[in-house]
């Protein structure tokens, strides 16, 4: 059994997969299960929501072991999975709460995440980082908090590097000014 400091590289892992070897899982979510759901809780707001959709792109991965290629990193994969998984739901659910608000003639309002004890620069950043636009604010998770390549996060989002160093430099100008103004 696999521990957390499995070190075979992901490729590694990708094609003991194929060769359905269980262990290859394991490693690859003890790896990568809490970058993927940092992430997709910040996008959503959710860390239930972020379990889920992190769960079904593991899912994923291990039903389609075979078919998977091995071009571009695991880890821009499993991102882009989760961050897609994420986005339908999200889609689903907004669908849902239409037809009810609709059905019940009420408009139910978002739930605010509850705050966090922290330090008060951390406070300023999160709230700073939340204010950025979904697509701005994935950008900057994906580079600065996962370290993924811009390359990555183009594969990961569907879009062009330019588009990804545009949206990052954007994000960044946005977090000065909101930091400063605070």
């Amino acid at each position: 059994m696999p521990s957390e400091h499995d070190q075979r590289p992901d490729a590694v892992l990708l094609a003991g997969l194929a060769a359905d070897d269980a262990s290859a899982l394991e490693a690859l979510l003890a790896r990568h299960w809490s970058p993927l759901t940092m992430f997709v809780a910040r996008m959503t707001g959710s860390e239930e929501a972020a379990e889920d959709a992190v769960q079904e792109a593991f899912c994923r991965l291990w039903e389609r072991r075979r078919s998977w290629r091995g071009e571009g990193s695991v880890s821009g994969l499993l991102f882009r999975l989760a961050r897609n998984i994420a986005i339908s739901e999200h889609r689903h659910l907004q669908a849902e709460a239409r037809a009810a608000s609709v059905a019940s003639e009420s408009l139910p309002r978002h739930h605010e995440a509850p705050e966090l004890p922290d330090t008060e620069l951390r406070a300023k950043l999160e709230h700073a980082i939340a204010a950025l636009s979904p697509r701005r604010r994935e950008v900057f998770l994906l580079r600065v908090v996962h370290d993924l390549s811009y390359k990555e996060i183009a594969g990961v989002m569907g879009t062009s590097v330019q588009t990804v160093a545009n949206q990052l430099s954007h994000a960044l100008s946005e977090l000065r000014k909101l930091l400063s103004a605070g």
